[in-house]
C-alpha cells in the first residue's frame, strides 16, 4: 500500500467542540507537554481538538463525494450534547471521555454507514502500518476493521477528546491529576473534515458542516 499513498487521503471525520472546550483542551495539553515529553500538544494550527466519529482512508478522487455524502445526512441529525464522565489514560493517551447518548450514536452510525463504501477497501491500520505494527486488536475490533476500515466504530465507539499522548506511558496517570476540566456539558454543532495524522490527530482542516441544517 505504501506505493499508493500519494493517491490516498487519510481523514478524520469529527464533531467539533465549542471554542471554550477547545481552549480548555489546548491549555491542558500544553501544560502536560511542559511537564513531560509528548507525541503532540494541541493547538489551533496543526493539532486540533476534536471528537472523532470516523477515521477513514479514501482514494483522493472520492473527497468531493465524501463531502456530498456528509451534506446529505446533515438534516437527519441535530447538534450533539456531551456530558463528561471521566478523564482517562490508555496506552499513553490522555483523554476526556463522554457519555454516549442516542443523538451522538445516531450521528456516528450515519457517518460510518454513509462513508464506508468510499474507502474502496482501504483501512487506517494498513495506511498507518508502522503505528499499528504491535497493536493487539480484539476480535470485535478486527471485525470492525474488515467491515469499516477502522476499529473504534459501532459497538466499539467511545466519544472522547484526546488531550495528548505522553511518551512515557507510566507517567499518564500522574499527568491526569494536572487537568482542570471545568465544563461538564457542552454541545457540538458541526462536523469537521481533517487530514488524519499520527496518533489519531487532526493536522489540517479541510471543511466544516453544520448539524441540523434546514436549508
Amino acid at each position: 500500500m505504501e506505493k499508493n499513498k500519494k493517491d490516498l487521503l487519510s481523514l478524520n471525520i469529527v464533531l467539533i467542540p465549542p471554542k471554550e472546550v477547545c481552549a480548555m483542551a489546548i491549555a491542558a495539553s500544553q501544560l502536560i507537554s511542559r511537564k513531560t515529553p509528548c507525541f503532540f500538544a494541541l493547538n489551533n494550527s496543526n493539532f486540533f481538538p476534536h471528537l472523532t466519529l470516523y477515521q477513514i482512508v479514501i482514494p483522493a478522487k472520492n473527497l468531493n463525494l465524501l463531502k456530498s455524502q456528509l451534506e446529505s445526512i446533515l438534516k437527519k441529525v441535530q447538534p450533539a450534547k456531551f456530558t463528561i464522565t471521566d478523564i482517562k489514560a490508555a496506552n499513553g493517551f490522555i483523554f476526556a471521555s463522554f457519555d454516549l447518548n442516542n443523538e451522538i450514536k445516531k450521528t456516528e452510525d450515519l457517518v460510518v454507514d454513509s462513508l464506508n463504501s468510499l474507502r474502496e477497501g482501504n483501512t487506517v491500520s494498513e495506511y498507518w502500518s508502522k503505528q499499528y505494527l504491535n497493536a493487539n486488536f480484539s476480535d470485535k475490533e478486527e471485525e470492525n476493521i474488515k467491515k469499516y476500515g477502522y476499529f473504534l466504530v459501532k459497538d466499539s465507539f467511545d466519544p472522547h477528546i484526546t488531550i495528548t499522548r505522553v511518551k512515557n506511558f507510566n507517567e499518564a496517570e500522574t499527568m491526569i491529576k494536572l487537568i482542570e476540566w471545568s465544563v461538564a456539558e457542552f454541545t457540538s454543532s458541526a462536523i469537521g473534515i481533517y487530514i488524519l495524522g499520527d496518533n489519531g490527530t487532526c493536522v489540517k482542516f479541510i471543511d466544516q458542516l453544520a448539524l441540523g441544517r434546514k436549508d
